[in-house]
């Protein structure tokens, strides 16, 4: 990304081009560096006289990204009360992350979700600025969403998919649609990995005239066509040992689908840009 030559940005849907503001970088402290978020600290046992090589328990980042932005007026005056209060309202709206992105000129769209955790008006050669901070909630930015549509049968279909996430598996969202009188099962296997997911539909309701699942792989919840939650019973899933949430394992996976309806996976690959 064009970190320095960005025209603009998008918070929670509304371009910062709506306000009449352009993008400049205030120095922190005199550094001209900008914080990847990928700093990582190791997480191993102790030493001592007889144990000279600490065990490594792995690594975890030490902190989510931040970014920090000024905005100015595009002529060239200062901030006026209104205008000051329509921006930080904007920022300030949500407590919760939103998608964040910048404006540039790099084919591969990569966005972030942020909240805006602070405003501070800051006087520059005599015209006001604002110094926005933006905590996201990871160390990493994403690649556009995309969906990958598969037409399923009760004869099994395979595809190929890549894993294209930068830390390793990667559990997707999938949206299972069928009629309203089905009460079969739906089988999504990973033959890359020997493992499956099993959906049975026989206490599905149906709603507008179909029956609707969707499965967050990630979060491990299952929803209904009206966004509420399932108990895991309810598709078949009663042990422990007949759950298991879809993942794509590293590079190329091949799939396994069985079912009568529509299957849509849903990938939004984390990536290690830092924001430069």
């Amino acid at each position: 990304m064009g970190y320095l030559n960005v025209r603009s940005f998008i918070f929670d849907g509304i371009s910062s081009d709506a306000y009449g503001v352009g993008i400049g970088w205030l120095k922190n402290d005199n550094k001209e560096t900008v914080s990847t978020g990928l700093n990582v600290n190791i997480q191993q046992g102790s030493t001592n006289m007889e144990r000279y090589e600490a065990n490594q328990y792995g690594v975890i980042y030490q902190d989510q990204l931040g970014i920090e932005i000024g905005i100015y007026k595009l002529d060239g005056t200062n901030f006026s009360y209104e205008e000051s209060h329509r921006i930080n309202k904007w920022l300030r709206k949500s407590n919760v992350y939103k998608k964040f992105y910048f404006d540039d000129d790099n084919p591969e769209t990569v966005h972030f979700y942020a909240i805006c955790t602070n405003i501070e008006d800051v006087v520059l050669t005599g015209i006001t600025m604002k110094k926005l901070t933006f905590m996201c909630n990871s160390s990493f930015g994403y690649a556009k969403e995309f969906n990958k549509i598969i037409k399923s049968t009760s004869t099994a279909k395979e595809v190929k998919i890549i894993n294209q996430s930068d830390c390793g598996n990667y559990y997707p969202i999938i949206k299972i649609e069928t009629s309203d009188s089905y009460t079969g099962s739906f089988v999504i296997e990973n033959l890359t990995e020997d493992k499956k997911m099993t959906i049975n539909f026989n206490n599905i309701p149906s709603i507008s005239d179909k029956k609707v699942l969707v499965i967050n792989c990630k979060r491990s919840t299952i929803t209904d066509g009206d966004g509420n939650l399932l108990p895991l019973y309810k598709i078949g899933w009663d042990k422990l040992t007949n759950i298991y949430w879809f993942r794509l394992t590293e590079d190329a996976n091949m799939i396994r689908i069985e079912g009568e309806g529509t299957v849509t996976m849903s990938f939004e690959f984390p990536k290690k840009v830092g924001v430069i």
